[in-house]
């Protein structure tokens, strides 16, 4: 009686851990899903995951492998080398519209202070300037 008592726990046991285990995959695939529809969620989670880590007591704090290397090691190691300098030309494209807005914006400003306008009419010319250029350098090719 007690050895069936026994199977009977230990069956209950592992429907339990089953169902545990299915609701965990079921929570996983829907935040791989939310990653996939927003990649910047990985990178927020990343600066919380170290956040956390901060607040403890432990004085070291090993920082792993930044997520965009990965995707570069990623491609790298991929059969086509294309891949590679695709990567690389858009990064650059974007990093040279972002340059590009930022010299735009400060340009802008510059010569704002320098004609005296107020400070809500700075910031709408700013936003426009913005707009603008992010419209000009979509299109470079």
């Amino acid at each position: 009686m007690a050895a069936e008592a026994e199977s009977v726990r230990e069956a209950t046991a592992k429907v339990i851990a089953a169902e545990g285990e299915m609701r965990a995959s079921g929570a996983l695939k829907a935040a791989a899903f939310e990653i996939k529809q927003h990649p910047i969620a990985m990178q927020l989670r990343y600066l919380q995951a170290m956040s956390s880590i901060s607040c403890g007591k432990e004085s070291t704090i090993i920082f792993p492998v930044p997520l965009d290397l990965l995707s570069f090691f990623h491609v790298t190691m991929s059969s086509d080398p294309n891949k590679v300098h695709q990567l690389l030309d858009e990064q650059a494209k974007q990093l040279i519209s972002e340059i590009n807005v930022s010299i735009e914006s400060l340009q802008a400003a510059a010569s704002m202070n320098a004609s005296g306008m107020n400070s809500s009419e700075k910031r709408l010319i700013d936003f426009d300037s913005a707009e603008d250029s992010l419209d000009q350098n979509a299109h470079i090719v």
